[in-house]
């Protein structure tokens, strides 16, 4: 299907940062650092905020003519297939939020827990990222591809991303309750397979940072 879009391919364009810092979420200057060829208007937070009208025009390009727009002005690691989708026949795009998870260990769970409880998070830190989403985002996250225990949503994380964004979600993970998440209005997404277990033994390490889902990398810096 020529334009099945996977919203991968918008988010590519829009989002990335730099993990070397103590915070998950990364800070408005490094935003601003990262994200200095973006002209246009911006979120309180310093993430770009991408026009809605060049969201909807993006639903309606073929993934081809994407790609060889960004390869054409140096963006060759913006494509990633092979994935399984709510609804494949129903394109969608978003400003891409990012966010990378990493296998648990006690020491990065300890520190994490204890800025989550400094900036009075609450639940678990798989549901951080949801709380950051607006209209029109995507959730894009690096769960480096686990799907069993790896399932970063079930149907009640899957309606809060709905009710955050009208979009949907790209992770390289798994979710659980696929036939629940399918019925949710105005939601769609991709992900790397289906299982029943619940999430566990991992933890989120950065959100609004660069990831890398298999050959494709996430990048600020919007092509003119």
């Amino acid at each position: 299907m020529r334009k099945v879009i996977l919203a991968a391919l918008a988010a590519c364009t829009l989002l990335g940062a730099s993990t070397a810092f103590a915070q998950v979420k990364q800070t408005k200057e490094q935003m601003m650092f990262y994200t200095s060829d973006w002209k246009g208007d911006r979120f309180p937070d310093g993430r770009p905020k991408i026009p809605d009208n060049l969201l909807k025009r993006a639903v309606d390009v073929s993934i081809e003519d994407v790609w060889d727009y960004l390869r054409g002005r140096g963006y060759r690691s913006q494509f990633e297939g092979g994935w399984q989708a709510l609804h494949i026949e129903k394109p969608f795009a978003g400003r891409a939020l990012t966010a990378q998870y990493m296998p648990a260990r006690p020491d990065m769970l300890k520190a994490i827990a204890a800025e989550g409880k400094a900036e009075e998070r609450v639940s678990g830190n798989n549901s951080w990222p949801i709380n950051e989403l607006q209209i029109g985002d995507v959730y894009v996250a690096d769960g480096f591809g686990k799907i069993i225990e790896g399932t970063l949503i079930g149907s009640n994380l899957g309606n809060g991303i709905a009710a955050h964004t009208h979009t949907g979600f790209v992770f390289d993970a798994g979710i659980r309750d696929q036939e629940e998440n399918r019925e949710i209005p105005n939601f769609n997404g991709f992900y790397r397979g289906y299982d029943p277990s619940a999430w566990a033994q991992m933890t989120l390490t950065a959100i609004n940072s660069p990831i890398r889902i298999g050959r494709a990398w996430n990048d600020l810096k919007v092509p003119a």
